[in-house]
C-alpha cells in the first residue's frame, strides 16, 4: 500500500489532468479498507499504533477515523476503546437464511 501511495502521489498531476484523481483516491481507499478487514480475521484486539503499522496509515487519528467509519458502514464488527487506544474486533452476527 505504501508503494502504491507513493506512486499515486508521484503521478498526481497526470491523474488530475486526465480527470482520474477521484477514482485513484477511491482505489487507494478500498485497498486500505481491505487491509483493515484482513486484520479483523487475524487479530482479536489491536492498538491504533499497530493498525497504523499494519495498514500503512498516516497516524493513529486516521486509524481511529477509518475504523469508526468502517464500523458505522457495517464493513467490520468492532468496538473502539478511546481510553486504551485499542480496537477489539468481533465476528459479525450470522444472519438467518
Amino acid at each position: 500500500v505504501e508503494e502504491l501511495k507513493k506512486k499515486v502521489e508521484g503521478d498526481k498531476e497526470t491523474f488530475v489532468k486526465d480527470e482520474n484523481w477521484g477514482l485513484v483516491k477511491q482505489v487507494v481507499s478500498v485497498i486500505t479498507k481491505q487491509k483493515i478487514q484482513k486484520l479483523n480475521k487475524t487479530y482479536a484486539t489491536l492498538s491504533f499504533a499497530d493498525i497504523v503499522k499494519l495498514s500503512n496509515l498516516k497516524d493513529e487519528k486516521e486509524a481511529e477515523s477509518r475504523i469508526a467509519d468502517m464500523i458505522e458502514d457495517g464493513d467490520i464488527s468492532a468496538v473502539i476503546s478511546i481510553k486504551d487506544r485499542m480496537v477489539t474486533f468481533s465476528e459479525p452476527a450470522k444472519e438467518d437464511e
